[in-house]
């Protein structure tokens, strides 16, 4: 029978985290270094604003709608939820842009069991896929966890930056206290000595 050792215990956990919080480290710096080859594009393909919705709960979350315009308007960020504009341009036409390889997300994953293989080849890549992929990079830590959350990722393509509005859902509760008294009957009136 093994033993508890709360030490290694201790040990193994700061391990992990310091190899997640590298690792978290990393991936931030390489989706700031992206930005403007990003930007870049779609300034080239006359994209002004890319704005990305997501949701979360239960240990699992993820982008869930990108749209593309054609000018960069900050209040189409505010609040989850999207009226379609008459500058949106339609996803099918996005992804008839080429996308260059610089963008293209190494997504194609063997998996551990058997010949199977999940993600999207680089070559079958398209402009949503692969701006998925990478603004997947910017979701808050945590926004799927229990109760979960969602926003938006506001990208304006001229600005070279990213807005991430990221709201968290929190379960609520009250707390009512009240006691039973053995030298009550249920209605609450005194029991007589005789039942006490």
């Amino acid at each position: 029978m093994s033993e508890n050792n709360p030490t290694k215990e201790a040990e193994a956990f700061v391990d992990f985290a310091a190899k997640y919080n590298k690792e978290r480290e990393a991936k931030k710096n390489a989706f700031k270094k992206e930005l403007p080859l990003w930007c870049k594009f779609f300034t080239e393909n006359g994209i002004a604003q890319v704005l990305c919705e997501y949701e979360g709960s239960g240990d699992s979350g993820c982008i869930d709608a990108i749209y593309f315009f054609k000018e960069y308007n900050e209040d189409r960020s505010r609040g989850y939820g999207h009226a379609a504009d008459d500058d949106e341009l339609p996803k099918d036409e996005v992804d008839k842009i080429k996308l260059p390889d610089a963008l293209k997300r190494e997504t194609w994953i063997p998996q551990e069991e058997g010949p199977a293989k999940w993600g999207i080849p680089e070559k079958d890549q398209t402009v949503y896929d692969a701006y998925d992929y990478w603004a997947s990079e910017a979701l808050p830590d945590g926004f799927e966890i229990n109760d979960g959350g969602f926003g938006t990722l506001d990208l304006n393509v001229k600005g070279g930056r990213m807005v991430v509005e990221a709201n968290t859902r929190v379960t609520h509760y009250e707390t009512e206290t009240y006691e039973f008294n053995k030298a009550e009957d249920v209605d609450g009136t005194p029991l007589t000595s005789r039942d006490k």
